[in-house]
């Protein structure tokens, strides 16, 4: 997704270029838009969702529904399997611990060296 503080190389790059000439710190971090990126995610999903449920109540009241094709598959509650939770949240867990333990990681060897 494209939002403020995403985890995106655009978002990334520049942070290593913001730095305080007084302090030789960074002006930013990679965690400092999320309270942003949070109010633009709830923003875009509630847009997102009118639109979809406008779109969806005038295709119905144009008289359109789904017909199933004899060669199509309709899945049933019986047929649909969930990936587990573990397999689901994985990515999620690796991208976090990426941006946050890597960058840790590489400024302690660099020091240590």
């Amino acid at each position: 997704m494209t939002s403020a503080g995403s985890p995106e190389i655009q978002n990334l790059i520049p942070i290593q270029y913001l730095i305080d000439e007084a302090t030789k710190q960074p002006l930013t971090d990679a965690r400092a838009g999320w309270p942003v990126s949070i109010i633009v995610a709830l923003f875009m999903f509630a847009v997102g969702q009118w639109y979809l449920e406008r779109v969806l109540r005038r295709a119905v009241a144009d008289g359109e529904r789904f017909e199933a094709r004899d060669g199509d598959h309709v899945a049933t509650q019986a047929d649909s399997r969930r990936p587990s939770f573990i397999v689901a949240i994985t990515p999620l867990v690796v991208t976090l611990l990426a941006l946050n333990l890597l960058p840790f990681a590489c400024h302690q060897l660099a020091n240590f060296v």
